[in-house]
């Protein structure tokens, strides 16, 4: 949902979907990837580095980031 919610342009609907998955699966990488997108198309710079940075350490054993919150 946050994807296509980033993809038709509501970052911020965006924001309230990632933060209600992770309220039921904290840590998910994929949302928090997505939560930093969201973050990023707002402006909210500090807190999209914060969840960025919170994402890697979800994927800590990948290679990279993925793309996108969605496979």
């Amino acid at each position: 949902l946050g994807a296509a919610l980033l993809a038709a342009g509501q970052p911020d609907l965006a924001e309230q979907a990632y933060r209600q998955d992770l309220q039921h699966y904290p840590n998910n990488g994929w949302s928090l990837n997505g939560l930093a997108r969201a973050l990023e198309r707002q402006n909210h710079t500090l807190q999209a580095q914060q969840a960025r940075r919170a994402a890697r350490t979800a994927f800590d054993r990948a290679q990279a980031l993925p793309p996108d919150s969605r496979f």
